[in-house]
């Protein structure tokens, strides 16, 4: 399984050094603007991106015809493709939280609820794409998913510009609610993410190469 994942770090390794360049660029724009927020945002989504090109690049070499005349399970291509996406997830939440606390520091001072909550979005948002687009990808291939992958891209996108419209107005919550609801979202995506798994699994389990 860690051969797999190795195998696809290689196959990214020129995507990954672009991806590390647009961070950089990223976050000198952060450090110049004061804001690191939108610098998460992007991060987190260039996180489950990482992902899926390792599907693509498997599609586009006939790789899945290959890999099942050797002694590997289809459980574990699929396991190694989300361990290695929660690598990337874990990647993406550390690099927001340091991107935020570095533009709190050139302003002055560091919010630690601020940078907590940096790294816990980065955290809501990349597993939520990749969890929805992983079936789909197994079921479809990377081709024939790129509808879906527009609408889990565009889709939340266009319902905050929505919710913006109609004057952003926020339902009143209690306190103790408030508060725990970034935690219960998590808990809701970890098992919609362990669902995902086990969805994909049996569709690569029943698909013919």
């Amino acid at each position: 399984m860690w051969g797999l994942m190795l195998k696809d770090l290689l196959n990214m390794r020129k995507y990954l050094k672009t991806l590390g360049v647009i961070v950089g660029v990223m976050l000198v724009m952060g450090l110049c603007m004061g804001e690191a927020s939108f610098v998460a945002g992007i991060g987190a989504m260039l996180s489950a991106m990482v992902t899926i090109v390792g599907f693509s690049y498997d599609e586009n070499s006939h790789w899945d015809a290959y890999g099942m005349t050797l002694p590997i399970a289809r459980k574990q291509y699929i396991a190694a493709k989300y361990l290695l996406a929660l690598l990337f997830f874990a990647l993406s939440a550390l690099t927001g939280m340091g991107m935020t606390a570095a533009v709190q520091l050139v302003s002055g001072s560091i919010s630690w609820p601020d940078v907590l909550g940096a790294g816990l979005g980065s955290l809501l948002v990349g597993p939520l794409a990749f969890s929805i687009l992983s079936p789909c990808i197994c079921r479809f291939g990377v081709e024939r998913s790129r509808l879906a992958m527009m609408m889990v891209f565009l889709l939340p996108t266009g319902l905050i510009m929505l919710w913006a419209r109609q004057g952003g107005k926020v339902p009143s919550l209690s306190p103790d609610l408030l508060q725990a609801l970034p935690w219960l979202a998590l808990l809701a995506l970890l098992v919609l993410f362990v669902f995902s798994y086990f969805l994909s699994v049996k569709i690569y389990e029943k698909k013919d190469f």
